[in-house]
């Protein structure tokens, strides 16, 4: 266990870092897929492409 120890605040911070980007594009991304699936257009866009960018 002491071994483990001092990484687990780098393992926490990489975890965090993971969901925290997997849930920023849910976030982002499935207000825009529900209105395009309202409005009949289908232009391609789901969770997983097209890829994210910084814009």
């Amino acid at each position: 266990m002491e071994l483990l120890l001092p990484w687990l605040p780098g393992l926490f911070l990489l975890l965090g870092l993971l969901f925290g980007s997997l849930a920023n594009v849910i976030i982002y991304r499935l207000p825009l897929m529900m209105g395009i699936h309202e409005n009949g257009d289908d232009a391609g866009v789901n969770l997983w492409w097209p890829p994210s960018h910084c814009p």
